[in-house]
């Protein structure tokens, strides 16, 4: 466990072998076989994890001045996908910390004029992932209906491919263990604030500029949650602050009913 806490914080890829058969009826090395493949953006161990923190990883389509992002927390199963301009990819990478990028291999060099030189762990996978056919028939079979209309992308195209390739992508990795991911839904960019990755630094909503860590931020300050999920449901509603003051009423008075 120790060991593979450090690889992941250094930005490795792990393999998981466990043996497969009976020592006592094997005849010579007891068969092993790699049985999940653990990186920085799929972890569930505590000891690299922090329960007050989602991680994230990202899987992005790119087309012409368009790309699909799709979000998607393994250890918790949130999962969410869009479309958008290529200059807001940066802002959502920023906006939701995200620690892995998962991109086709004919788009990486791409992606990386996108990030600006930032410093993201990436996983490439095969080309055919980000076909949206593909994308869509795994999807809807994964999730066990006959239409994504449910789900609030079946017209986004690029939204579709994007959550194909991320769930692709877990699913190889935890070979078909990943049936706590029970739902997907639409990032929602009207009726939300846009706060893009220069402002998110320059306020010090979740990192301080001087300690890069939470003491003296906005989070820092507020939250006093008492539960793990409590913490991660604030922080993602302070990515995205409402601007609809209906809505804004309606999340006043459901914690209203808490306090009072």
């Amino acid at each position: 466990e120790k060991h593979l806490y450090k690889l992941l914080k250094d930005g490795h890829r792990v393999a998981i072998c466990e043996q497969v058969e009976d020592p006592k009826l094997a005849k010579g090395i007891v068969k092993r076989e790699v049985v999940e493949v653990i990186s920085p953006g799929t972890a569930l161990s505590d000891r690299y994890l922090d329960q007050k923190e989602n991680n994230y990883l990202c899987a992005v389509v790119l087309e012409k001045r368009k790309c699909g992002i799709a979000i998607l927390d393994h250890s918790t199963g949130e999962f969410h996908a869009c479309s958008r301009d290529h200059l807001d990819l940066f802002t959502i990478i920023k906006q939701f910390h995200v620690s892995e990028m998962i991109i086709t291999e004919g788009q990486e060099n791409n992606l990386r004029l996108l990030l600006q030189e930032e410093d993201i762990f990436t996983t490439k996978i095969p080309e055919w992932c980000r076909s949206y056919d593909t994308a869509y028939e795994t999807l809807a079979s994964f999730f066990n209906v006959s239409s994504l209309k449910g789900f609030g992308i079946e017209d986004d195209q690029l939204a579709v491919s994007a959550a194909g390739c991320a769930l692709h992508y877990v699913d190889q990795n935890f070979k078909g263990r990943i049936q706590h991911i029970r739902s997907l839904s639409l990032l929602q960019k009207e009726g939300v604030m846009g706060l893009d990755a220069s402002t998110i630094r320059n306020l010090e909503i979740f990192q301080s500029l001087t300690t890069q860590g939470i003491h003296g931020t906005l989070i820092g300050t507020i939250d006093q949650t008492l539960t793990a999920s409590g913490s991660r449901l604030l922080k993602n509603w302070l990515r995205q602050p409402l601007t609809d003051p209906t809505k804004i009423n309606q999340r006043l008075d459901r914690i209203s009913e808490f306090i009072e």
